[in-house]
């Protein structure tokens, strides 16, 4: 209204045009509006002779309506309004529109009967080509319902079928691939690393990424492994989520990572300010969306989200997006992962879109790209939400992996200012600068790092976030500006040399005995499934099904025929123990190994267990 009123002063229009423009902004924001054509302009003034621009919009209402409040500031000052052009819904639009009341609704049972079948046909399977047959079909139902993972695990052979053909070196690796997707589709998770999880989070920043590369680099060259070796989950927005690609999903060395940034931005950003301009009034967009586009599509093709976790050694990847047509801005989460069964995350996501279009919606910044439009979202750039998240990448841990503590957690940022630390003298503030601190506060980075660093342990928790001697665009691409940012994140990194050696050397801290033993027993048991061979007819729970079956007389037979091998495994696990003691630290090793013999004297480690265990203790 107080435009309104402010378009009528400035331009001198009648009380009954200005009527007509209410109208129409009125109708044109309104979700109910029926489909038709809409047309309203304003006389320019005897000194302007610019022509009414026609708008024609895709958007959902809300986004247009903004963005013609947004034009009508900018006709005032330029002699003209544009004129609004709502043009009736396409053919196509009608047809799919048709096509989704008609779509057939499948019942609950339909579905829990279809994923029995399925899963009673991937464990019926004789031959590797019927196993990947059964396998891809399981993957495309979970992935179609990704609820119905809970009825598919309540079959405890599953998990362990699919782990094993994971795990077999001699099948063949398409076989393998697929279990791997269908295990992660299931929600069931890798091992960690480390002696516990460690978590990587990226901030975004546009270009300024190169320097929460700098700092990604020499934690790769104090520990000697790549990045994707190094964490078991990376999470990024904006920025942060195509660095987060390239180095979890493409598993590429900080420097290879650099150098496609690099050329990306500068193939990206090399336009001419009249033709953003144009896209600004036109698309709501600097940058051509279209080559935005191919170039994502170039690099990372047509590849889902959840078929990332088909390689061996993939960390779990989550892209932070922000969806903008909801009353409050909320985060969509992009992930190469389901969350086991029972557990679900606070935040919207999928894990079927293509990696495309994550990378595409996670850094669509207001302005400089088009909104994404995915099912019934409208898609954001991430930091619009949470530039820096870290708090997110916590929440979707903590599900993940529910029984395994935090052992190293990382956060990224790719610069803070220097400039203007200190208080202006001033008795009242602009406009200009009123909308400047709303934006910096939606995208503040620093406010979530204080937070936890309070909340984690000082030894868990690493906030890396380079200062800036300059205030760099998120589009610069201007050589001069980039070395200095490279040069300011070098500063960064020699004055905090000490403290990146450190987080280096804990995030190949290797996993102890007593992490190995509990990680197998609570992973396997609690969630999915307890491993059972023949070595398990000792264990409390094996015996009791056994006597159910056999009766008691046939269980103590059956340990009596094993004990030999039973005593064995004893003596062969006793001497790598005693072995191992002398070269843990004093006063550590012996409730270690308290404890690990504990757990072996009640579990009895199976057949696997006890082989991977020595393996390890081998080496």
């Amino acid at each position: 209204m107080v435009i309104l009123l402010v378009i009528q002063q400035h331009r001198q229009v009648s009380t009954s045009e200005l009527r007509k423009i209410l109208s129409s902004i009125s109708t044109f924001g309104s979700t109910n509006a029926p489909p038709a054509t809409l047309s309203t302009s304003l006389p320019s003034t005897s000194s302007s002779s610019a022509p009414a621009v026609a708008l024609n919009s895709t958007l959902p209402a809300s986004s247009t309506y903004y963005g013609y409040l947004s034009e009508a500031l900018k006709g005032i000052l330029k002699g003209s309004l544009p004129a609004i052009s709502v043009t009736a819904p396409s053919e196509t639009a009608q047809k799919a529109l048709a096509q989704k009341v008609i779509e057939k609704k499948i019942s609950r049972s339909e579905v829990t009967q279809r994923t029995n079948a399925l899963v009673k046909k991937l464990l019926a399977a004789e031959s590797d080509a019927s196993r990947l047959l059964r396998t891809k079909e399981l993957s495309e139902h979970i992935g179609q319902f990704p609820p119905t993972r809970v009825k598919a695990v309540e079959e405890p052979r599953l998990i362990r079928s699919l782990f094993e053909i994971a795990e077999d070196t001699t099948r063949e690796e398409n076989l393998r691939c697929e279990a791997r997707q269908c295990l992660a589709l299931c929600g069931f998770q890798p091992h960690v690393k480390s002696r516990g999880i460690n978590l990587l989070s990226i901030d975004g920043g546009g270009t300024r990424g190169m320097m929460g590369l700098e700092i990604l680099e020499q934690l790769e060259n104090k520990s000697g492994k790549k990045i994707c070796e190094l964490f078991d989950h990376i999470v990024g927005v904006s920025t942060g989520g195509i660095i987060a690609y390239l180095l979890g999903v493409r598993k590429l060395t900080v420097a290879e990572c650099h150098d496609i940034y690099m050329r990306l931005s500068k193939r990206l950003f090399s336009q001419t300010k009249w033709s953003g301009g144009i896209g600004v009034l036109v698309n709501h967009s600097y940058y051509n969306t279209k080559l935005w586009i191919d170039i994502l599509k170039e690099m990372a093709g047509e590849m889902r989200l959840i078929e990332s976790s088909r390689a061996a050694n993939t960390p779990r990847i989550s892209i932070v997006a922000s969806i903008i047509n909801f009353p409050t801005l909320q985060p969509y989460v992009f992930r190469n992962y389901e969350h086991p069964p029972t557990l679900d995350s606070h935040y919207r996501g999928t894990t079927t879109a293509p990696l495309w279009k994550a990378l595409q919606a996670t850094a669509a910044a207001p302005l400089y790209f088009e909104e994404v439009v995915h099912g019934d979202f409208l898609l954001q750039d991430g930091g619009v939400y949470a530039n820096n998240p870290t708090a997110i990448a916590l929440h979707e841990t903590r599900l993940l992996w529910p029984n395994e503590r935090l052992h190293c957690v990382v956060s990224i940022g790719n610069g803070r200012s220097t400039m203007d630390l200190e208080p202006k003298m001033m008795k009242t503030s602009s406009i200009q600068q009123k909308l400047l601190r709303i934006i910096d506060s939606a995208t503040d980075t620093e406010g979530v790092h204080l937070s936890l660093h309070d909340t984690l342990d000082h030894d868990v928790y690493y906030r890396f976030n380079p200062y800036m001697s300059a205030n760099y665009g998120l589009d610069e691409i201007d050589s001069d500006k980039l070395e200095q940012m490279k040069g300011d994140a070098k500063l960064y990194t020699r004055r905090n040399g000490a403290m990146i050696a450190s987080c280096g050397e804990r995030l190949i801290e290797l996993m102890t005995i007593l992490n190995i033993v509990v990680a197998k027993n609570l992973e396997q048991s609690s969630l999915f499934v307890q491993p059972k061979t023949d070595h398990d007819t000792t264990s409390q729970t094996t015996r009791t099904d056994m006597a159910q079956r056999e009766g008691n007389s046939q269980t103590a037979l059956n340990m009596r025929k094993n004990e030999r091998e039973f005593r064995s495994i004893d003596l062969a696990v006793d001497s790598r123990l005693q072995a191992l003691v002398a070269r843990l630290p004093q006063g550590y090793g012996v409730v270690m190994l308290n404890q690990f013999a504990v757990d072996i004297t009640i579990n009895r480690i199976c057949n696997v267990d006890h082989m991977k265990a020595n393996c390890i203790l081998k080496s």
